[in-house]
């Protein structure tokens, strides 16, 4: 129950940045049998650090968008919760997970969930906090890399410029995308 509250929670205030409404129907079509496109994005296993904290953690995500619609989309981002971070019986794991073990992908649990929402016309992005699960990183620790997902998002949909512009890999085949955020939310 508490983690169902946490992402309701986070959603909610995701959701709440300004982006707008999203229209019940687009050119006659209802936005629910809007076309899903999935793509994921990955910086590196450290490329986010926060500056109280010496240690580092990934910045990626799975991204779930409305493949179809033209206009600006609400942006909702979401934390899982603090779950094991690599794929082996041993908290002395550390981060990045050793050669040859795979990072839990935590984050995919809320596939159903990106899929209804961006079927709804919302761009849904589930970030992975393995790094700072591998220390039971903090709550201030977990909004910083929510505030640090916020920023990229921000700069692409302003300009279609920084680190993501060009990161978009699409998630069944492996292929680089180039889905169409720019002038999305948030501005």
């Amino acid at each position: 129950m508490r983690q169902v509250l946490i992402v309701a929670v986070v959603t909610a205030a995701a959701v709440l940045t300004g982006c707008g409404t999203v229209p019940s129907t687009h050119r006659g079509v209802a936005v629910a049998a809007l076309r899903v496109g999935v793509a994921e994005y990955d910086l590196g296993d450290t490329a986010f650090q926060d500056p109280p904290w010496s240690g580092r953690a990934e910045i990626a995500a799975q991204v779930h968008y409305p493949a179809d619609l033209p206009g600006p989309a609400p942006l909702i981002i979401q934390l899982h919760g603090q779950a094991a971070h690599c794929a082996i019986d041993a908290l002395e794991a550390g981060w990045p997970c050793p050669p040859g073990v795979r990072p839990v992908p935590s984050y995919r649990g809320y596939d159903y969930l990106g899929e209804a929402l961006a079927r709804r016309g919302f761009v849904v992005v589930p970030i992975s906090a393995n790094g700072l699960n591998a220390r039971l990183g903090t709550a201030a620790e977990r909004a910083h890399l929510l505030n640090t997902h916020l920023a990229l998002w921000r700069r692409l949909a302003a300009d279609g410029t920084g680190p993501l512009a060009d990161a978009f890999v699409e998630t069944r085949t492996g292929h680089q995308v180039t889905p169409r955020f720019r002038g999305r939310c948030p501005a």
